[in-house]
């Protein structure tokens, strides 16, 4: 007996044609057969084997970005030095003692500024702030201070004070600050800053700093908790589904198809790592998160990343599950296919098309978001 479609010879008791997977001629009596899974590049009669999978690469993991800017210290705040390292503007200001009011207190804050004694700035500011959230009282105490020249000199402060009910708002208008910039003393008017702003609340009858005046501060050092757990968490996980996902598409391309349970085995060996993915990326949302909450100033280039940030988060998740639908998708068809069960070839290809171009979208999505960080981090002076 011979194949009707290639002519290639058939032993007895063949239901199909080696060669082109054509269904052997019946014989009288004979019930039709279910097509099995075709050879290599032989699609079977009347079906279309399952397409192989396209390897989904993790998604890719926004890294710390290094600043491109010069690490410098420029005082820039009336009565006050503005520190920029690494793109992170920290305000710390100086004004005479002897004034009444919240500029009283700022003569106090200040005086603690000269010799960095956070403790006694803990005093002036208000703590209610850092209720419920004991990380940014950490911030505050770790980064008030951080790289604030030992020897900076402030002369001809002058301020205006605007008070309104419970709150107050001290700008500096005048003054110089000298300082040493690697063996040279350089003089900075104090009046050129844009940071010259604090804020003041009354508690119990007493002015206090809000730290909102310091907003960068915080959203400074949350950016790098979130870089750190992208790095040192989320990178490795995500690293981990790439050979999975690899694993996966080379297993379920073999031909002859491998065994149901076989099969069923690569694909349970995805989602622990999906899961494993998804647990560490939720700190990093966390994290983003905390950054959107803040309030205070100069928060703008800082609440873009996070929101950002969030959005990258979202959707890499949701492409990973969505890989992981199109491997159990094509795993079960297979699995149908060596039982001998009819499938429905339109039903597949649609599905599969589907699945096909929410992976491409959601690709083109996380690309999106990457680009909004790193401009919205071109923006964080």
């Amino acid at each position: 007996m011979f194949c009707k479609q290639c002519g290639n010879e058939l032993l007895e008791g063949e239901s199909f044609c080696t060669q082109c997977g054509a269904a052997a001629p019946k014989q009288a009596g004979e019930p039709a057969a279910v097509p099995p899974s075709p050879p290599p590049g032989q699609p079977a009669a009347g079906m279309t084997p399952p397409p192989p999978i396209t390897p989904v690469a993790p998604a890719t993991v926004p890294p710390a970005k290094k600043s491109r800017k010069t690490m410098t210290i420029v005082i820039v705040s009336v009565v006050a030095a503005i520190l920029i390292i690494g793109g992170a503007v920290t305000a710390i200001v100086i004004i005479a003692t002897g004034a009444s009011g919240p500029s009283a207190v700022l003569g106090k804050f200040f005086t603690a500024a000269q010799t960095k004694d956070v403790d006694e700035v803990m005093k002036v500011v208000d703590t209610s702030y850092f209720a419920g959230d004991q990380t940014l009282e950490k911030f505050f105490r770790q980064g008030i201070f951080a790289g604030v020249p030992k020897d900076v000199k402030f002369t001809g402060i002058g301020y205006q004070t605007t008070v309104k009910g419970d709150k107050a708002t001290v700008k500096v208008v005048k003054g110089t600050a000298t300082y040493d910039d690697g063996g040279t003393r350089k003089t900075l008017q104090l009046s050129d800053s844009t940071e010259n702003t604090f804020d003041f609340v009354k508690k119990n009858g007493t002015w206090l700093i809000s730290p909102t005046t310091f907003g960068t501060l915080f959203a400074l050092q949350y950016k790098k908790a979130v870089e750190s757990t992208f790095n040192n968490d989320v990178a490795p996980k995500a690293a981990a589904l790439d050979p999975v996902f690899t694993d996966a598409e080379t297993f379920l391309s073999t031909k002859p198809t491998p065994a149901s349970a076989a099969i069923q085995a690569k694909v349970d060996a995805i989602q622990p790592k999906v899961d494993a993915y998804k647990k560490e990326v939720a700190t990093a949302k966390e994290q983003f998160q905390k950054i959107v909450d803040l309030n205070g100033r100069g928060l703008e280039a800082y609440k873009e990343y996070a929101e950002a940030g969030i959005g990258f988060v979202d959707t890499s998740m949701e492409l990973f599950d969505q890989a992981n639908e199109m491997v159990k998708y094509v795993a079960e068809t297979l699995q149908k296919i060596q039982a001998n069960q009819q499938v429905d070839l339109a039903t597949y290809t649609q599905h599969t098309d589907e699945l096909s171009k929410k992976l491409t979208d959601l690709k083109t999505r996380l690309d999106d978001f990457q680009t909004q960080m790193s401009d919205a981090e071109d923006k964080i002076q």
